[in-house]
C-alpha cells in the first residue's frame, strides 16, 4: 500500500526543445524526475541539462531522478531538400526512396527513408503512419522505393518517425549515435 502511495506522488516532465531555461519551473512545479530526450539536440546539451537540473534540485532540497531517453533504431524520413515540411492532400501518390534526403514539393513527394530495412517490410496494402497521424496505403512495393496514396490530407515534417502497422520490426536498442 505505501508503494502505490509512493508512485501517486511521482511527477515525471519530459524535457524537450520547448523547456529549454525552464529547468527551474519544471522543478518547482513539482517534478521528481525528468527525461532528457535524445531524439533532438547534442550529448553536451544533455550532459548541461542533467547538471543543471542536480544543482537546481540540490538547491531547492529536492529529489529529482533523471532519464535518458535514447533514440535507438527506428524508421525515420530524412530531409527533405527545399522545405522541412510539405503538406500533401489526400488520394495524392507518394514516393518512398531509400535515401538520406530527396528534392520533394506537394505535387511530388518523395519521401526519404535511410534505413534501408524499412523495405523490406512493406507489401501492396500495408498501412504506414508518418509522425502524428499521416496515414499512407501502399500501392506497389519494390526493392528500395515504394509508392503510396495518402488516405487523408496531411502534413510531413523531415524526422519524423515512420511505423508500418501490424509489422513486427525489432530495431537495434543501441545505434552509434547513442553510444
Amino acid at each position: 500500500m505505501q508503494s502505490i502511495e509512493v508512485l501517486e506522488r511521482e511527477l515525471w516532465y519530459t524535457l524537450g526543445p520547448t523547456s529549454l531555461g525552464k529547468e527551474r519551473d519544471v522543478l518547482l512545479s513539482g517534478a521528481t524526475g525528468v527525461r532528457l530526450t535524445f531524439g533532438y539536440g547534442t550529448p553536451s546539451l544533455h550532459q548541461g541539462r542533467a547538471v543543471m537540473h542536480r544543482r537546481l534540485a540540490s538547491e531547492l532540497g529536492r529529489r529529482c531522478l533523471i532519464v535518458a531517453d535514447l533514440n535507438g533504431e527506428k524508421f525515420r524520413l530524412g530531409s527533405f531538400e527545399g522545405a522541412p515540411t510539405i503538406s500533401v492532400a489526400a488520394g495524392t501518390e507518394v514516393r518512398f526512396v531509400n535515401a538520406d534526403s530527396a528534392v520533394s514539393s506537394s505535387a511530388h513527394p518523395r519521401l526519404p527513408i535511410a534505413n534501408r530495412a524499412f523495405f523490406s517490410y512493406l507489401r501492396r496494402d500495408a498501412i504506414v503512419t508518418v509522425g502524428d497521424g499521416a496515414i499512407l496505403r501502399v500501392t506497389q512495393s519494390m526493392e528500395g522505393e515504394a509508392f503510396a496514396q495518402m488516405l487523408r490530407d496531411g502534413v510531413l515534417n523531415h524526422g519524423r518517425g515512420v511505423n508500418i502497422q501490424g509489422k513486427d520490426y525489432r530495431p537495434n536498442s543501441l545505434t552509434p549515435k547513442d553510444l
